[in-house]
C-alpha cells in the first residue's frame, strides 16, 4: 500500500526539465525533513500552529489521516479517470517519493507508467540513498 496524499491534473508542470508540460500529480505522504525554514504557518487538524514546505498536508503526520491507502492499480485507475485525450507526463511528489522506493507497490507504478510510454519525474529532496536494480528505474527523471 501506498500513501496517497492526492492525485490532480491535468495541469501544467511548473519546474523542472519538463516545465510547461501536461502533467498529472501524484502526491505522495511522509517525508523525512522537517523544513521549518521555508516559513508556511499551517495548524493541524488538532489546532496547533507550525512552520514548514508549502507541502506540508503530505509531510506532516498530523494529516495522515487525510492521506488515502491505495495500490498501484488503484492510483492507475485514478489517474486514468483525470487523463485528457492528449499524452500528460506523470509527476510523482509528496512529501517524500523516495521513501517508497523499496515499497512493491511504488515500484508497479513506476514500471506501469514507463513501459507505456510515460514520462515519470520524481521531486525529491534527494536525501535517499536508492538503487538501481531494474532497468525501467533508468528511464525515471529526477528533480
Amino acid at each position: 500500500m501506498l500513501e496517497i496524499n492526492e492525485i490532480f491534473g491535468p495541469t501544467i508542470q511548473g519546474e523542472g526539465k519538463l516545465i510547461g508540460t501536461p502533467s498529472i500529480f501524484i502526491r505522495v505522504g511522509k517525508c523525512n525533513m522537517k523544513c521549518v525554514g521555508f516559513n508556511v504557518e499551517y495548524e493541524t487538524p488538532s489546532g496547533i500552529k507550525k512552520c514548514s514546505c508549502d507541502s506540508y498536508y503530505a509531510v506532516d503526520t498530523a494529516f495522515k489521516e487525510q492521506w488515502h491507502k491505495m495500490l498501484c492499480e488503484d492510483i492507475i485507475k485514478r489517474v486514468e479517470e483525470l487523463k485528457p485525450a492528449y499524452k500528460v507526463d506523470i509527476v510523482i511528489t509528496g512529501g517524500e517519493p523516495l521513501l517508497y522506493w523499496p515499497n512493491v507497490e511504488f515500484q508497479k507504478l513506476l514500471k506501469y507508467y514507463i513501459e507505456n510510454g510515460y514520462k515519470v519525474t520524481i521531486e525529491t529532496n534527494a536525501s535517499l540513498n536508492i538503487d538501481f536494480k531494474e532497468q525501467y528505474q533508468k528511464n525515471i527523471l529526477f528533480q
